[in-house]
């Protein structure tokens, strides 16, 4: 999964840490030019605003193609302008860029060149995240996201490199080779084929409760790691029960998979705050997307989730894929203490299987199928990294809290929505 090399020509290559079985190849579907909020810098913004588009597009002309954001950590920076329907006001007719149309690739905004991959160094490696909101990447088509490493050499050249991010682990900043080594342990866990997907995500909860206690950078350490990593699997086998949410847990999970799946709208947030009520308390039709399901939440416990039970590896493998970019230590534009994020991350298992459920329900079926996984999938993704306890009131964020660092919300959460052991 590291890589560091010439290109071929004589020129060094960044050392790359790339997921594993991840595909993509752009399948131009336009999808990342709708609804997405591209940042620009300022030299991005500038050059937007000097482009002359006299004859080439007339609703480009003299038009405001980026807005400042006025609220929130973000404000005073510039994004990309968007039409009414989410997209962006330089998607063309065909699902084409007009600014690489007329103006060729590096005419585009760098995100937007990016997508669907981002950076962050870690250490003497760069950290390579997917995102699996894009259409091909979810479906897992095109070829494996390591071919594309000479594009992104190139794309980092424009780049001024941040500094690497001190990471904190119980209190302390660690080594980037102490996350390495924790990250390996984890996503091992997560490819455990001897365990069902919910033992392989309850093996990794518990080594963040059991494995990253007292200071994470001693040899005894370490060592300790490497015993409980190594006994996991088999206590796993050996003590399947799993106590159900509680109602403090419920809320908290509720709340949580609300905001994944319904990020805060630009407009009437007071509907947006009432479906988030309704949604907490499971009345009426849940909301996904900012639109109301056809199911009910009834209909949604009624579905049969076994594939994800039973040997769907597409959450497992995402969950991994997310380890290897690191995008969840991310909390809206704060870093994040790992083990707390870590655990975020997992959560992300149930809230996974419950959007594969509501999917199916929507679609009259009592089965999730692959599809409503792959879709799932795709809409958890999107919001990964970007929530916050920010977006809870102080009473509720502290509530969250203490319920992700000190009960097992994650296992208790996966056995409410797919279900116990079969016998």
């Amino acid at each position: 999964m590291l890589l560091s090399r010439s290109n071929g020509t004589g020129e060094f290559m960044p050392a790359f840490d790339v997921p594993e079985q991840v595909r993509f190849t752009c399948s131009e579907c336009g999808d990342c030019c709708r609804g997405v909020q591209v940042l620009l810098e300022e030299d991005e913004r500038q050059a937007l605003a000097a482009r002359d588009w006299s004859g080439l597009a007339s609703d480009l002309e003299g038009a405001a193609t980026t807005v400042v954001l006025t609220e929130g950590p973000l404000k005073g920076r510039h994004r990309l302008a968007h039409r009414a329907d989410g997209s962006c006001v330089y998607l063309g007719a065909r699902n084409q860029c007009r600014l690489h149309e007329h103006f060729g690739p590096e005419a585009k905004p760098r995100t937007c060149r990016m997508y669907p991959f981002a950076f962050r160094p870690m250490g003497e490696r760069v950290a390579v995240d997917v995102a699996f909101s894009c259409r091909a990447v979810s479906e897992g088509s095109g070829v494996e996201v390591r071919a594309h490493e000479e594009e992104w050499a190139g794309l980092l050249l424009e780049v001024q490199a941040p500094a690497p991010p001190a990471i904190r682990l119980a209190g302390r900043e660690v080594a980037p080779s102490i996350v390495l080594e924790i990250e390996r342990v984890l996503i091992g866990l997560l490819r455990n084929a001897s365990l069902d997907p919910p033992d392989r995500v309850r093996g990794a909860a518990d080594f963040l409760k059991l494995g990253l206690m007292g200071d994470p950078t001693t040899p005894h350490a370490a060592m300790l790691r490497d015993a409980i990593a190594a006994g996991l699997p088999a206590r796993v086998r050996r003590e399947p029960s799993v106590e159900p949410m509680d109602a403090t847990q419920t809320t908290v999970f509720r709340q949580w998979l609300y905001l994944a799946l319904n990020p805060a709208p630009s407009g009437d947030e007071r509907r947006w705050r009432e479906a988030g009520i309704a949604f907490r308390d499971a009345v009426g039709r849940p909301v996904v997307g900012g639109f109301e399901l056809r199911a009910s939440f009834e209909d949604i416990d009624r579905v049969d989730a076994s594939l994800i039970r039973r040997g769907c590896d597409l959450p497992t493998a995402w969950l991994a894929a997310k380890l290897v970019g690191q995008r969840f230590l991310l909390a809206g534009v704060t870093e994040a203490p790992f083990i707390e994020s870590a655990r975020m991350l997992l959560l992300c298992f149930p809230m996974i299987a419950w959007t594969s459920k509501a999917l199916a329900a929507d679609r009259s079926s009592s089965r999730v199928e692959e599809p409503d996984v792959r879709l799932a999938i795709r809409a958890i993704d999107r919001t990964l990294g970007q929530l916050s306890l920010a977006s809870f009131p102080k009473p509720q964020a502290k509530a969250f809290h203490w319920t992700i660092h000190e009960t097992d919300l994650v296992t208790s959460a996966t056995r409410d929505v797919l279900g116990g052991r079969d016998p």
